[in-house]
């Protein structure tokens, strides 16, 4: 089987107004050291075996071989999206 069952994606925004680094109090010279957690989506059927954090482990190490300077990842999640906030916190 060669389906895609995961996949996860990061962003480098664009600074303008709505910049999630704001919300955290960054200086404008330090939003461009932002890094968005954009987007995990696991199919239905492979949900609970913890592919977000999976992937995101795998991403975060990819972005760091690359030699990037990010120092802040930001992301949303909707508070009742129990396991992505805990892919977060984790």
């Amino acid at each position: 089987m060669n389906d895609l069952i995961a996949f996860r994606a990061l962003l480098v925004p664009p600074v303008d107004e709505e910049h999630l680094g704001i919300d955290i109090g960054l200086s404008g010279s330090e939003l461009a050291k932002v890094i968005y957690q954009e987007i995990s989506v696991v199919l239905p059927a492979y949900r609970g075996n913890r592919l977000q954090k999976i992937l995101a482990g795998l991403i975060m190490a990819e972005l760091e071989k690359e030699g990037h300077s990010f120092r802040y990842i930001c992301c949303t999640v909707a508070p009742f999206n129990m396991p992505s906030l805990k892919d977060k916190f984790a």
